[in-house]
């Protein structure tokens, strides 16, 4: 049974959770009217020519049309994408400890924050190694994780830098490196909303350890792979 401390800090990561998926939709719902828009002035430039009686008349001529036409069928391809990763997030939440892919959470992670990085114009990359075997444990908490370390990251990077998200495997362990390329701000030593301790005892949820570079450039995460 959880001591009442171990209560209080499930309510406050609950509190933590909470604060990230308000983040997470805020970011996507930004995001698709960015999308919505690019898709009415395409389709904006066709109605222009259809009331203006400029519809070609030959197959040669019909280059402007369709290239506006693929260009909105692009876009839609783009915000289908976006909608799949975050209709996969939710459900990650269906139930408190499921088996995953540690790559796939990174990129869906990836995928929906990516215009906070780019707002400070930070790029944001990753480096997976292919086929690593699943985990077993919360993957919404490690994604609360990885993204408590980006904001740390993304409010200590000057704009130009990247942060680079490497996995690989060894000894029976999934490895995570967060690393930072780039100038850190003047104000350096800004830190995350969560307190160590409150990470810490997160990391230990999901039987994990965590290091970090005496220079701070690159967090270690390793968490075991879940038994065949």
């Amino acid at each position: 049974m959880d001591g009442p401390m171990d209560i209080d800090k499930e309510k406050a990561l609950h509190t933590l959770q909470m604060s990230f998926i308000a983040k997470i939709l805020s970011t996507f719902t930004h995001e698709m009217k960015n999308h919505l828009a690019i898709i009415k002035e395409s389709s904006g430039l066709i109605q222009d020519i259809i009331a203006l009686g400029k519809l070609p008349r030959k197959k040669k001529d019909a280059g402007p049309i369709l290239s506006t036409l693929q260009a909105i069928d692009s876009q839609v391809g783009r915000s289908t994408h976006v909608i799949n990763i975050l209709n996969r997030f939710a459900h990650r939440m269906d139930s408190p400890a499921s088996t995953f892919k540690m790559n796939e959470i990174i990129e869906e992670l990836i995928v929906l924050i990516n215009r906070m990085a780019r707002q400070r114009r930070i790029a944001l990359e990753s480096d997976f190694q292919k086929n690593i075997p699943s985990i077993h444990g919360s993957p919404y908490r490690m994604q609360l994780i990885l993204y408590t370390l980006l904001q740390e990251k993304l409010k200590q990077l000057d704009a130009q830098s990247k942060i680079i998200f490497r996995t690989s495997v060894s000894d029976g362990t999934v490895e995570i490196r967060v690393v930072e390329q780039g100038n850190r701000r003047p104000e350096d030593g800004e830190k995350s909303d969560m307190p160590q301790d409150l990470f810490q005892y997160s990391i230990n949820g999901l039987k994990g350890e965590i290091t970090r570079q005496r220079d701070d450039r690159a967090v270690i995460i390793r968490l075991p792979l879940t038994k065949q």
